[in-house]
């Protein structure tokens, strides 16, 4: 009976703080986020709270220790090479994902926020440079059609104060050169950024089940392509001793 007891005050209680949590982020004030990025440097990511301002990426670099008295190093015992493992392919990929998925959803969950997100700053400058003329022109007309999709749906749902997206092509490139530049400063209600996501929960589950599968493949592909070579080296071996 007391475990019942134990297990329903645990219950009440677990309920009771998340109502709590929720209140806290419901009354604190809008959290702005600023990110920039330019060609010749890293990306640029600070949240602000009110006047106080958090750098968070790049990340800060770490101060070199300064070299103690240098003593005569012990004599190095000899060990057995390990063979270097194969680094690993990124975690990511877009070559399974569904760029208009995406971009439909994207749109949509802009949609859902547009009663509640500010957006004070958007500006994109993105030179395409192929190396090829007729790759630069698709990719560009490709990008002309996404930004027709996007530009009116922001102009309808958004005031943006500083606002500016151009695209371009370098058709004499080449070699492949692509600049793009990103500056964005948006601000939102931290309440409102889980209730979105668990909304659009699933789509975004299945975006990322889609950049994740294909590096699985890709990482599976190396795991048979080394045991065939494994095999084949077995094998004449087995040829060279008869």
């Amino acid at each position: 009976m007391l475990k019942i007891l134990f297990w329903i005050a645990g219950i009440l209680g677990g309920i009771l703080l998340l109502l709590l949590v929720l209140l806290i982020l419901a009354m604190i004030p809008r959290v702005r986020v600023a990110v920039d990025k330019k060609p010749s440097e890293p990306l640029r990511l600070v949240l602000g709270y009110g006047i106080i301002r958090i750098p968070i990426l790049p990340l800060p670099k770490k101060k070199e220790k300064t070299p103690a008295a240098q003593k005569t190093p012990p004599p190095k015992k000899k060990t057995k090479k390990k063979p270097e493992k194969e680094k690993k392919g990124s975690a990511l990929s877009i070559k399974e994902l569904d760029f208009g998925e995406a971009i439909c959803l994207a749109l949509d969950m802009l949609l859902d926020l547009r009663n509640r997100l500010v957006i004070h700053r958007l500006r994109v400058d993105v030179m395409i440079a192929t190396g090829d003329a007729a790759k630069t022109g698709v990719l560009l007309g490709n990008t002309a059609a996404v930004s027709g999709m996007i530009l009116p749906l922001l102009e309808q749902n958004f005031v943006i104060s500083d606002f500016g997206i151009y695209v371009d092509g370098d058709f004499q490139a080449e070699t492949p050169s692509t600049r793009a530049m990103l500056g964005i400063t948006i601000s939102l209600r931290p309440i409102h950024l889980p209730l979105i996501l668990l909304k659009y929960s699933r789509r975004l589950l299945a975006i990322w089940r889609a950049l994740r599968s294909d590096s699985k493949k890709s990482g599976n592909n190396s795991e048979n392509a080394g045991n065939e070579e494994i095999h084949t080296s077995n094998h004449h071996k087995k040829e060279n001793a008869v």
